[in-house]
């Protein structure tokens, strides 16, 4: 099996708007934001005939407001978040890891004595 030949890629661009307002005894809090636009993408590549290697990120800029009675506040800012994952398959047996990106920078525990995991998520299954 070639490297290139299984390649996925995926990708989403949009819009996100949320607002909110409650009404409480105390006075009326109107909160709101923008995501605009936000970008994410990811691919999924065989690595060997049983392991797989998938990473991505989310690419967010964003507005908020936030209004309680006379003061209001406006804010905005971008943001950046990475996934890398990988997965062991065989036969049915699935185990999948989202691996911690900060990993590979901090390192283990034991080594760097910074705190951290090496996976955020780890699912294991078995199709029947």
């Amino acid at each position: 099996m070639a490297m290139g030949e299984n390649i996925m890629m995926v990708h989403d661009l949009g819009i996100r708007m949320h607002s909110q307002t409650i009404d409480a005894p105390g006075g009326k809090t109107e909160n709101g934001m923008n995501l605009l636009p936000y970008f994410k993408g990811g691919m999924e590549a065989p690595l060997s005939e049983h392991f797989t290697w998938r990473c991505g990120g989310v690419k967010e800029w964003n507005s908020n407001s936030s209004k309680m009675g006379s003061d209001e506040h406006n804010w905005s800012g971008a943001s950046t978040r990475m996934y890398i994952g990988a997965g062991y398959n065989r036969g049915n047996f699935n185990l999948d890891a989202n691996v911690d990106p900060g990993f590979f920078t901090r390192g283990p525990y034991l080594i760097s004595g910074a705190g951290g995991s090496l996976a955020t998520q780890v699912s294991l299954t078995y199709s029947w």
